[in-house]
Formats: C-alpha cells, structure tokens, sequence
C-alpha cells in the first residue's frame, strides 16, 4: 500500500469503517506521518461538526410546493447527460408524436426497398442464386427419389457448394397436394 492509499484512508479511518488489517496498517503508519495526521485531524472534526448538527422539520407546506414546481414542470425524453445538445428541452409529447410519424414512414420505406431488390433479382440479368450453386465448378448434387403414397413420387436433388457456402434444393416430377 503506497502513501496516497494510506492518505485515502484517512477519512474513513475517522468514520470508524476500516477493517481491522486497514485498520492495523493505518495505525502503524499513523505516528510517522504529519501529512495522515493533518488530514485525519481535518476529517475528525469534518464528522464530529456533522454530528452535532441538528435536525430541522422542514415547514409543512414545502412538500406542497415542490410536488407543484414539479408537476408544471416539462419533462425530457430521456435522461440529459454530458453529450447533450446545446439545444432546447425536449419535450416528451414532441418525442412521442415525432415517433408516430417517423415509424410508419420507416416502414413504408424498408417496404419499397424489399420490394426493389425482389424486383431487380427477378428482372436483372444476372444468375439467381439458385443458378449460382448449380452452376458452381465445385458443385456436388446428390438426387433422392420421393416415395409416399403410392401417386406421390418424385426426385429431390441437394447440391452444395463449399466455396460459396451455399445449398440448393430442387424438387420436380412430384405430385400436387392436395387441399383439406
């Protein structure tokens, strides 16, 4: 424990909370330090003005008061901290309304850019990606025949690609469900 650890123990020395081994260390320190004991001194007179403090019944209409200043009082929308703006207050209600608005613009938004890239995979010239794994030169496939019912047959083929990570599958010549 270097000096301004000990230092630091000071005041809580004053308090009586250190346990016995911070306690004992402070102590044997104590007496060959006039830094620890001024500091000490300053505490122990900090605490015994504290505890000669009396206590005061605040008047009763205070809580009245303050429960008013309170209630007229706009409330944020969220918890201010260091990096807020230089600007106004704002207002929950403006938050709340401004979030109305901005979610289902939001929405509408991330809609057209679904149905965008759908549209470009459809139309564009380039490969599905379906075609990619098919077509790719490490293609491995695999084709399983369907059997169910006795009208329900068919082929599954599975082929994956380790170089693109990718897995298709193809099912053909199988029988339509039928509807419940």
């Amino acid at each position: 424990m270097n000096h301004d650890d000990l230092l630091d123990l000071a005041a809580v020395y004053a308090l009586g909370a250190l346990d016995d081994a911070e306690r004992v260390t402070f102590e044997q320190h104590l007496p060959g330090c006039a830094a620890c004991q001024d500091e000490l001194a300053q505490h122990r007179a900090t605490v015994d003005r504290l505890v000669q403090t009396a206590a005061v019944e605040p008047p009763p209409h205070l809580e009245a008061e303050i429960m008013s200043a309170i209630a007229g009082t706009p409330q944020l929308a969220g918890e201010q901290d260091h990096h807020a703006t230089d600007g106004p207050p704002v207002r929950l209600d403006d938050v709340r309304r401004r979030r109305r608005l901005t979610q289902p613009i939001l929405a509408a938004a991330a809609m057209v850019v679904i149905a965008l890239v759908g549209l470009t995979q459809l139309l564009g010239d380039g490969p599905s990606g379906l075609e990619v794994v098919l077509d790719s030169p490490d293609a491995v496939a695999i084709e399983l025949p369907m059997t169910g019912a006795a009208d329900a047959d068919g082929t599954v083929r599975i082929v994956s690609s380790a170089t693109r990570g990718q897995l298709a599958v193809v099912a053909g010549e199988l029988e339509p469900v039928a509807a419940d």
